[in-house]
């Protein structure tokens, strides 16, 4: 029987409002040492928006740059590559986060609480328009309350924002799948707002499009939203460099060469790294982006070329792997709580369980992408095609978590199809009992929710409060 609609928005909004209460108090009480690297980037092009210089942040000339490197001090990206180096939307995030609430990151962390709220009632949605009510919330709660997930409302990164992104942009997919014209046109334009997040998102039309092909109005439509949507920024990225930059620029290669060749560190501390922007910075006085995609697109594919097609195999499964499994506590060393800043000796006794939580999480949502192929209902398949390009996604990056973040929601919700098939088959062998109060198929959908609860509640209270 279906749910009612009311019960739908009931439920949603007590999972938002659950999940929201524990993020504004992590937001509250979470403190972040000095914003650097990305993070830092990202504050001054909000810093920037708000004093009306535009989504630019500044560094050194390409002079100053060539100096820092030549005497071994840490040096970034000079000149107008700053321009297109990061994808506008987070920026403009932050900017209304400092504009309400002051220029501190606390502001940002309190935003971003409303994102991980928000994304928990999505998540709901998601789940239940595709695999029914039964465990909605459970998989709505498990996945809002996920400690790395929950961790990134403490840090200035647009992982956040992004999360939300990807379930609104799906719930929109949904929809255009079966309702009129217009909703292709709001599903493209929800996932250009993503690339707008960041601009791994850019080859998405093309990996949906096969769900809207028989119908080439909806699939007109849904490239049209998600041009019009870059569009702006595009002609922005265009005035300022004189070429054509869908989002970002700069940034693909670079990762992409991090990611097969064997780094010192991931920054410009590893020495051929130095002597990439040296020769970079010499050659040009002031790199747009594009230039320092060529630097590093060359030596990326010579790296690839030249590997062993062993080692090169067990990179690309490790990664796979990664993708599904690897969410760890190793960032909670970022922040602080109660006072104090949390040290990996602390974290450490909760390691051995959150992983071995990971990986039946990861098994379980193999099993519902199996099943999910079979039943061939195109909602569960386009979660399976964008589960595949997010694993793609992640080949070309050095591993790190925050990457596969966007795709954690999609992985909630095919592990919770493999725990709602199980729970069928389990009323299914007791025939006697399957239409009685204590049906598995009717309190395991309630025990998930209780276990999921009690248990996302138990580990954020031990780890951080």
């Amino acid at each position: 029987m279906q749910q009612p609609f009311r019960l739908d928005v009931v439920v949603a909004g007590a999972v938002t409002i659950l999940v929201g209460a524990v993020a504004i108090r992590f937001a509250a009480r979470v403190e972040q040492p000095v914003p650097h690297s990305d993070a830092l980037q990202y504050v001054a092009m909000a810093s920037n928006a708000l004093a009306g210089r535009g989504f630019r942040f500044a560094e050194p000339s390409a002079a100053e740059a060539l100096r820092r490197l030549e005497h071994g001090e840490p040096s970034e990206l000079p000149g107008r590559v700053l321009a297109t180096y990061r994808a506008p939307l987070y920026p403009a995030l932050l900017a209304v986060a400092f504009r309400a609430g002051g220029s501190e990151p606390r502001s940002a962390y309190v935003a971003q609480a409303f994102c991980q709220a928000v994304f928990a009632g999505g998540v709901y949605g998601l789940t239940r328009v595709a695999l029914g009510p039964a465990g909605a919330a459970a998989v709505a709660l498990a996945t809002g309350l996920d400690i790395t997930l929950l961790s990134r409302v403490g840090h200035l990164l647009p992982e956040t924002l992004l999360n939300l992104l990807v379930v609104l942009a799906m719930l929109a997919f949904f929809a255009a799948l079966t309702r009129p014209a217009g909703w292709s046109a709001l599903a493209g334009s929800a996932w250009g707002a993503a690339t707008l997040a960041k601009g791994v998102f850019l080859l998405v039309p093309l990996a949906l499009a096969p769900f809207l092909w028989r119908d080439g109005h909806r699939l007109r439509w849904f490239v049209a939203g998600f041009l019009l949507t870059l569009a702006p920024w595009t002609i922005r990225n265009y005035a300022v460099t004189g070429r054509l930059i869908p989002v970002q620029s700069g940034q693909f290669w670079w990762t992409a060469w991090s990611a097969v060749h064997p780094l010192q560190s991931y920054s410009d501390q590893d020495p051929e790294v130095r002597a990439i922007l040296a020769e970079l910075f010499r050659a040009n006085p002031d790199p747009a982006g594009p230039d320092l995609e060529r630097a590093f697109r060359g030596r990326a594919l010579a790296a690839i070329r030249a590997m062993p097609a062993a080692e090169l195999a067990g990179k690309l499964g490790m990664r796979v792997l990664n993708f599904w499994m690897q969410r760890d506590l190793q960032w909670w060393t970022d922040v602080r709580a109660g006072g104090r800043y949390l040290t990996m000796e602390a974290i450490t006794p909760w390691r051995g369980a959150y992983r071995r939580l990971n990986r039946a999480v990861a098994v379980l949502a193999v099993a519902g992408l199996i099943m999910a192929l079979i039943k061939r209902d195109p909602r569960l398949l386009s979660i399976c095609v964008m589960c595949a390009y997010g694993t793609g996604i992640y080949l070309l990056t050095p591993s790190e978590a925050r990457y596969a973040d966007p795709f954690r929601s999609l992985e909630y919700v095919l592990a919770g199809l493999a725990v709602s098939a199980m729970a069928r088959r389990a009323a299914a062998a007791l025939p006697e009992v399957a239409d009685s109060p204590w049906s598995a198929r009717r309190w395991l959908p309630a025990a998930g929710l209780a276990l999921s609860l009690a248990g996302s509640l138990i580990l954020v209270e031990l780890a951080l409060f």
